[in-house]
Parts: C-alpha cells; structure tokens; sequence
C-alpha cells in the first residue's frame, strides 16, 4: 500500500489532510489540503508536539479521505 495523504496541522486553522506531493513543495508554494484549505508548504514541516495536540482534525478533510476507495 502507499501511502497517499499525510496529517498535518495549521496552527490556527486545524490539522489537515494533504497529498504527499505537498510536503516537496517549495517553501512559498501553496498546498491545497482534500477540503480544498490552502496553507504555505513551509507550514507542513517541523510541526511541534503543541501543534499536533492544540490543532483539531479537520472534518472536510476526513470525509473527503472518508469517501476516496
């Protein structure tokens, strides 16, 4: 299996789902996440342990990734 989305979370705006493709974005590029979000693809990386506690899951997202077979 590959592996095809990764969670990520935007301080501020939630944890989101992104195509791996994102994470090799350029810094100054935008990631567009499954509920069609934008964040900066300098905000995918070096995520803290706050980040990932603080930030909830994204429910557009999960069903968006809910509904993919």
């Amino acid at each position: 299996m590959t592996l095809t989305f990764v969670w990520r979370p935007i301080p501020g705006a939630g944890r989101h789902a992104f195509p791996v493709a994102a994470l090799k974005l350029a810094g100054d590029a935008k990631a567009t996440a499954y509920c069609r979000a934008e964040a900066d693809a300098a905000q995918l990386h070096d995520r803290s342990e706050m980040d990932w506690i603080c930030e909830t899951t994204c429910a557009a997202c999960w069903k968006a990734l809910s509904a993919r077979e």
